[in-house]
């Protein structure tokens, strides 16, 4: 690799940083691509091809980036969330609720993991359990609307619909 290359890498990463915040996808996943193909190491540039592949619907494709992510950096517990929501995705849930424990065995306070994962549980009919992710997710972000509606949702399911309205 010539040393002019590895010059631009802050400069390619600020733009696919920049793209994918402002939602431009398709060219984030472009550059993230052109990024990995010149610095195959590059977890960054992994993740956000991982994620805008799986925004994009391309599910196989999101998850070889996930899967390459998790090579370079083992204790990253973001590409562990981002997999597992990949996995859900694609129906792989039993695969999918590995990965998110996997995810809170690294950091167990990363409250997105604790929700997704209560999405996965949910999704297995395993509403007893989930409604703990949920709850787990809330207390470690009290303001986290979606494990909220997520809990009100599993709270009905049980049949406990005055937990569920107040939630």
């Amino acid at each position: 690799m010539k040393k002019r290359d590895k010059n631009l890498l802050p400069e390619k990463l600020n733009s696919l940083l920049a793209l994918y915040q402002n939602g431009q996808l398709e060219d984030a996943v472009n550059l993230a691509i052109s990024i990995t193909k010149m610095f195959p190491m590059n977890l960054f540039a992994w993740k956000v091809l991982g994620v805008g592949l799986n925004n994009a619907g391309r599910l196989s494709e999101a998850l070889v980036a996930n899967q390459k992510a998790i090579v370079i950096d083992p204790n990253d517990v973001e590409t562990y969330n981002n997999m597992g929501n990949t996995l859900q995705a694609l129906g792989r849930l039993k695969e999918a609720e590995s990965i998110f424990k996997q995810a809170i065995a690294l950091k167990p306070d990363f409250f997105a993991v604790h929700s997704n994962l209560g999405n996965t549980l949910q999704a297995l009919g395993r509403l007893v359990e989930a409604e703990a992710s949920f709850k787990q997710a809330i207390a470690l972000k009290p303001d986290l609307a979606e494990a909220h509606s997520n809990l009100g949702t599993t709270l009905q399911a049980l049949g406990r619909l005055v937990e569920a309205e107040a939630s």
